[in-house]
């Protein structure tokens, strides 16, 4: 019999969208910008895999018959891009985003890029407008391996976490701070 955390994974996401912002003319009309492809990393096995657009059934299966999604922006952006496709309550979905647990935590508003320098040592910047332009471009390969490489990261932070009971976050003037965390 297989064990809850595989019949109902945590998955690291990593959406991206077809649009930018500026494209849909402005943050109010996320759920227009459409996905250009989702990175899917099971925490548990590893495996990752890429949806695009035409893969949104499965996508949407996979998220709400997971243990948990742990992302970025998930409630701001993600399921609103999702929400353009399907009419969900998304707040229904057990969900960590990583940058709004952070937030609750300290006073500044936390930068995913001293999350990663903090805690893994690495300089590793998400930005979603330049994987939007890579797609646009049809850099499509480009585009899908800076995501890949977002959720490996994120997946990182998350596991450092999970294990550690804590992650680091630099500041502005590279001290590194100690953030407990319990997730």
């Amino acid at each position: 019999m297989a064990s809850n955390s595989i019949a109902y994974p945590t998955y690291i996401i990593d959406l991206q969208t077809q649009k930018t912002y500026e494209d849909v003319g402005g943050k109010k009309w996320i759920s227009q910008m459409g996905i250009s492809f989702a990175a899917l990393l099971n925490h548990e096995t590893d495996e990752i895999k890429l949806y695009t657009e035409a893969d949104i059934n499965i996508l949407y299966n996979n998220i709400v018959s997971s243990h948990l999604i742990v992302g970025l922006n998930l409630n701001k952006f993600a399921y609103k891009v999702l929400s353009g496709y399907r009419s969900t309550d998304f707040k229904k979905i057990k969900s960590l985003d990583i940058l709004e647990y952070i937030r609750k935590k300290i006073v500044r508003k936390p930068c995913i890029d001293d999350l990663f320098l903090g805690t893994l040592g690495i300089n590793k910047s998400i930005d979603n407008m330049k994987i939007t332009r890579l797609f646009q471009e049809g850099k499509i390969e480009e585009a899908k391996q800076i995501s890949i490489d977002n959720v490996i990261a994120l997946n990182s932070v998350y596991s450092f976490g999970k294990h550690k009971g804590h992650v680091f976050l630099n500041d502005l003037t590279g001290q590194r701070w100690k953030i407990s965390v319990s997730w």
